[in-house]
């Protein structure tokens, strides 16, 4: 799902055609793995076993995570969330953003956004910012970049203005 939802221009909704293709994948799977098992040991009930024990840590390992962001009421996302938020009140809603943030930004602001990771250099960037003149370009450390997109900004200030940036120490600019 999130290849395709991450190209773009694909509604989620759409996605759950996929699922009982990626179920019977998925089992198709586990009954090789299970045949390849019991070829090694010859005991049926010891590879069926393995699986619901390989399964069962998969489970255990989730509810884990999930309990904890519950409990604890993590909310790692919250200032791309807030970005999001304020791309809604603050832009038209014609405004291109550009961001790695791509769900988040689309789902709370209501934009279209580009995906800044389909660019493979800073020259293919600039001419799409000088063609489409995006609103915003978002560079944030919750989601992964291009290298070479960190030094952008202060290499094109002639064609992107910064307004605002949060550093890791908690300082701002």
């Amino acid at each position: 799902f999130i290849f395709i939802l991450r190209a773009g221009g694909v509604s989620p909704r759409w996605c759950f055609a996929l699922i009982p293709g990626m179920f019977a994948f998925t089992a198709k799977g586990l009954i090789k793995f299970a045949e390849f098992i019991q070829s090694l040991i010859n005991i049926k009930h010891l590879a069926l076993a393995i699986i619901v024990i390989i399964l069962a840590l998969g489970v255990y390992t989730q509810y884990q995570h999930a309990d904890k962001i519950i409990r604890e009421k993590i909310d790692s996302y919250a200032p791309v969330r807030d970005s999001g938020i304020w791309f809604k009140e603050n832009t038209n809603p014609e405004d291109l953003i550009l961001s790695s943030s791509i769900m988040q930004h689309t789902y709370y602001g209501e934009r279209k956004v580009r995906y800044l990771s389909d660019f493979d250099s800073p020259q293919n960037l600039t001419a799409f910012i000088k063609e489409n003149k995006p609103r915003y370009l978002v560079i944030s450390i919750f989601e992964p970049h291009p290298q070479w997109i960190y030094s952008y900004p202060t290499e094109h200030n002639d064609s992107i203005k910064p307004i605002q940036a949060h550093y890791t120490d908690g300082s701002q600019t």
